[in-house]
């Protein structure tokens, strides 16, 4: 059945449609799903890196993945990112020792996520941590849900010096 709508009542309904729409823009409000668009191709998740190594728990919080163990020691370099991030926020790492105070370990905020969600892994940064075990946390917004996640990414065990190289690793090398 055709319903026949008269053009006073169209007008009326695009201006209170168009008010509505810049009363929500002064306040910041957004419609959902305008917000929760999925943007980025993949699941938010923080990460701390090493030549060669990858330290991630899992995604959006969880720990999918398990939290891998880092053991490293003072003057040690790392880098730190993250992916699926929203566009714009950065990652606030933190580290926590085992009773959970905040000490400084050498980490600093991410760099702000680019447009296609990714948090670039800046600078190089060293432990300053003394010997002892610390738990690293990433607090991040996902790009694709609008959710704020805090996940625990390492469980990093600063030693004094440096563990031993595994004599197995890396393999010998045959030169043909």
């Amino acid at each position: 059945m055709l319903h026949i709508v008269s053009r006073q009542t169209v007008r009326r309904a695009a201006a209170l449609l168009a008010l509505a729409t810049v009363a929500a823009m002064a306040t910041g409000v957004v419609a959902p799903g305008v917000a929760q668009a999925a943007t980025c191709k993949t699941r938010a998740h923080a990460y701390v890196t090493q030549p060669g190594r990858i330290y991630v728990a899992g995604y959006e919080g969880d720990t999918s993945l398990g939290i891998p163990t880092w053991r490293t020691f003072p003057g040690d370099t790392f880098q730190l990112g993250g992916n699926g991030i929203q566009p714009g926020t950065i990652i606030r790492f933190i580290a926590v020792d085992a009773v959970g105070n905040q000490v400084d370990f050498g980490l600093s905020d991410s760099l702000p996520a680019g447009e296609n969600c990714v948090a670039n892994e800046g600078p190089t940064y060293r432990v300053v941590a003394p010997q002892g075990s610390y738990r690293i946390i990433a607090v991040y917004t996902g790009g694709n849900t609008g959710a704020t996640h805090v996940q625990e990414l390492v469980h990093a065990i600063v030693e004094d010096v440096p563990s031993p190289v595994d004599p197995g690793w890396p393999p010998e090398t045959i030169y043909v």
